[in-house]
């Protein structure tokens, strides 16, 4: 299910796990994002009056022993892909949410998504929910589809064949077809005359970072342009630089302690006399996503600890030193313009709702800086 955001994918797999239930096939499986597990058991439990139980490594075993009671069990893609021998059983149902996520599984490098397929092609039904199917590959279609049904397409090669290599063959003309056999896409326009959507009305406030914010981000950008860095692995500086940059992007205070933490590790590797494997850094970090998590597995080579010697240490204590002196000049920026300007446009926001008669809430207007 693959409808626009906001079209209620959650409730239309409700209302699918309510019919498994009721029929008594009560062995269902829902795996999303972990931040969004909770959400997930409330919405079961207060909608539809579903029992749901969130797993972890301490309950698995008694939740999927065979005289366990009915329950729905949910679990993280995370989890999903540390506990696959485990999770492979006969589940009458499994529910994939932000399926997305997985649509790397064409390449045959993406861990999580090649487990999660392990799960889903013995399930008996699977149900796939995403907002957003496709990025810019035709190929990422054949990856979801083949997540619970590998043979749909018969194989990548014949896939590319008919419908990539060959744009303007006839094949093409039966991809829509045969689409329609797995997925369903809404969009708002084609509910619009079902539902009355709020009307958007997008304010945009343009901002001027302060001098010591330029020269935060400059520095900032200049370390990570460096062709090598005893922080992070080469096989994360893609992943470490987009990190960063989001936290750079969020706010000094956000920054100010990811650089503290990135000098810590870097420092307790060279207490230790030996540098991490390539399994270190962000990878652990809760705030990545299991796509971004995903994308960094693609070059994990965990290779063995490597011993440090005094002209490494030397080097790495000066980044050390280097990175403290980044997260100081964070610290010091006390007033981002980024917060001054927001509130800002929650004011002229709330000017346009006065204009328009609209209801106005504040309780969640900040105080100004």
């Amino acid at each position: 299910m693959a409808d626009e955001v906001g079209l209620g994918k959650t409730i239309e797999a409700g209302i699918v796990i309510s019919q498994y239930w009721a029929q008594r096939q009560r062995r269902i499986l829902i795996i999303g994002p972990s931040s969004l597990r909770q959400q997930w058991q409330q919405e079961l439990n207060e909608k539809f009056a579903l029992p749901a139980t969130l797993m972890d490594s301490k309950n698995i075993d008694a939740l999927i022993a065979p005289d366990g009671r009915d329950e729905i069990l949910i679990c993280s893609y995370e989890f999903a892909n540390s506990q696959t021998h485990k999770l492979i059983r006969s589940w009458d149902l499994v529910v994939c949410d932000e399926a997305h996520r997985l649509r790397s599984h064409w390449t045959g490098q993406a861990k999580i998504a090649g487990n999660v397929a392990r799960i889903c092609q013995v399930a008996g039904k699977t149900v796939m929910l995403t907002a957003t199917p496709l990025q810019n590959r035709l190929e990422e279609l054949y990856g979801l589809v083949s997540v619970f049904a590998p043979d749909y397409f018969h194989s990548l090669d014949a896939f590319k064949e008919r419908y990539l290599d060959n744009p303007d063959g006839i094949g093409n003309d039966d991809l829509v077809v045969r689409v329609s056999h797995v997925a369903k896409r809404t969009l708002r326009k084609d509910a619009d005359k079902y539902i009355r959507f709020t009307e958007r009305m997008p304010l945009t406030v343009a901002f001027t970072p302060s001098p010591a914010e330029i020269e935060l981000y400059e520095k900032i950008n200049d370390y990570l342009q460096r062709p090598f860095l005893w922080a992070f692995a080469k096989s994360q500086r893609h992943l470490s630089a987009l990190i960063m940059r989001k936290r750079l992007g969020s706010s000094s205070y956000a920054m100010a302690s990811t650089l503290e933490k990135t000098a810590d590790r870097l420092e307790a590797e060279i207490r230790s006399g030996r540098r991490r494997n390539d399994a270190g850094g962000f990878i652990a970090d809760p705030d990545i996503t299991s796509e971004v998590r995903e994308e960094a597995e693609k070059n994990d080579t965990t290779d063995a600890p490597q011993l440090i010697d005094p002209q490494q240490r030397a080097e790495m204590l000066d980044e050390v030193t280097e990175l403290r002196s980044y997260a100081a000049l964070a610290r010091s920026i006390t007033v981002n313009q980024k917060a001054v300007k927001l509130v800002d446009a929650l004011e002229q926001g709330f000017e346009k709702l006065r204009e328009i008669g609209a209801p106005e809430k504040r309780s969640f207007l900040p105080t100004r800086p």
